[in-house]
């Protein structure tokens, strides 16, 4: 998802009463000198920071009905809209960034010839109406898409994260699993499968991260991080 998503909304929400900021998570999940246990498949650690906005998520294939004469493309099933506003009533103001004024006509087949309206959605989910940015006008739309959408954070492009994943041992060698994300965290942008012959230490060094391997099975491995 595109930063400059969020610069166009910013933009756009001139009539809001409020506008909507990114939070920022750190993760870090080392913690040096407790041991831990990960089964296979399991998370050893991650680490990053998650920047993100407030979204909603699609929960299912939807075909969007038509409202104010708009007629929408349909909906696919993991679709995010990100929000950035909020009005007075405490409603999300929300876009899609897989939906531009290219897709959307008029009933009669016009290409829409004013900008998107965003989508005005209540915290628990409950899509409520359109909100026209160009004339600061909601057009309530009650009854429509009930239980559409679920609640997510929305990671931002300049998010990270990192993590360790157990992947098992085959005789006197383990196997860990190095991933790295940006963005919206979906896919790895790196993903490096590394093996480690156990010797009578059992330290391993994973991207300069010092590791005591105390025992390990094909399916579970118990472990501390020493710094």
């Amino acid at each position: 998802m595109r930063l400059t998503i969020f610069a166009v909304m910013a933009s756009f929400l001139f009539g809001c009463t409020s506008s909507l900021h990114p939070t920022l998570k750190k993760l870090d999940t080392l913690e040096p000198g407790v041991v831990k246990t990960a089964v296979l498949g399991g998370t050893m650690y991650e680490i990053g920071y998650i920047r993100a906005l407030p979204g909603f998520v699609a929960s299912a294939n939807y075909y969007l009905p038509e409202m104010d004469n708009l007629v929408f493309p349909p909906v696919k099933k993991g679709t995010v809209w990100v929000c950035n506003g909020k009005l007075s009533s405490g409603d999300y103001l929300c876009l899609c960034p897989d939906i531009s004024e290219k897709d959307v006509t008029t009933s009669t087949g016009i290409p829409l010839a004013t900008k998107l309206p965003l989508f005005i959605i209540k915290p628990w989910g409950e899509f409520a109406g359109l909100y026209y940015t160009d004339t600061d006008r909601e057009s309530g739309q009650v009854n429509h898409l009930h239980g559409l959408f679920v609640y997510t954070d929305v990671p931002l492009e300049d998010s990270y994260k990192a993590r360790l994943v157990y992947s098992g041992r085959t005789d006197s060698v383990i196997s860990l699993t190095y991933q790295e994300f940006n963005g919206t965290m979906k896919t790895p942008a790196l993903s490096q499968v590394l093996t480690y012959e156990m010797t009578s230490a059992n330290m391993i060094n994973v991207k300069n991260v010092m590791i005591e391997v105390m025992d390990a099975t094909e399916s579970t491995i118990k472990y501390v991080v020493k710094n």
